[in-house]
Formats: C-alpha cells, sequence, structure tokens
C-alpha cells in the first residue's frame, strides 16, 4: 500500500486511497476524482454522478470503438496525469459535458426524475 501511495504523490498532493475497511460505494463523496483500473466501481461512480477516470490496464479491446466512455479512459501514465489535473479543475457538471457523458448519470434517467 506504501508503494501505491508514493506513486500517486507524483500526480497531485491532493491524492488519498480508500479506507480498505469501508465499502467503495459508500466512500464515493470523499474523492473528487476516483481512478478505477477495470471495475464496476468505475460504471457505479458515473452513474452516481462522482468524476471517475478508467485506465483499463491489461485491456486493449476496452473500450469498444466509438464507445461513450473512451472519453474518460486512459492509455498511459501521461494521459492519466493530463485527464486527472483537468478533472480536478472543473466543476462535475462540466466533466460530464466536456467528456460527453452528461445523459449517463442516475438523475438523466426518466425513472428517477419527478
Amino acid at each position: 500500500m506504501e508503494a501505491t501511495r508514493e506513486y500517486y504523490k507524483s500526480f497531485s498532493e491532493n491524492i488519498e486511497l480508500a479506507d480498505l475497511t469501508v465499502p467503495n460505494a459508500h466512500q464515493f463523496y470523499n474523492a473528487e476524482v476516483g481512478v478505477t483500473l477495470f471495475s464496476t466501481l468505475s460504471y457505479e461512480r458515473l452513474f452516481w454522478g462522482f468524476k471517475t477516470i478508467i485506465y483499463p490496464l491489461g485491456y486493449e479491446g476496452f473500450p469498444i470503438k466509438n464507445s461513450n466512455f473512451n472519453s474518460v479512459c486512459v492509455k498511459s501514465e501521461e494521459e492519466l496525469r493530463l485527464k486527472l489535473n483537468s478533472a480536478l479543475e472543473v466543476s462535475d457538471e462540466k466533466f460530464y459535458e466536456v467528456n460527453g457523458i452528461e445523459n449517463y448519470r442516475y438523475s438523466d434517467y426518466k425513472l428517477f426524475k419527478n
């Protein structure tokens, strides 16, 4: 865990890792931007309106071509740095708009509207 902390310190001063004793879904609000590898947590965070970047290491075919998720995926450390810094500078609303996924959040589904 300490090696992971040291690695992410080079990205930003504001990087924190999740508390491993608390379910991930209960901690979404603790992170302004979540960085995931390849997990359903990526989609859960995005669906519930939390800024998320996916770094699908080892999954060359992901996301599929022309997928909306291409805009929130990175393929290299440098791309991760750029996307993370960019995400930290914008509001949640702007993040979804800039990445073309503004209709992915739960609040955009008729089921959840009043």
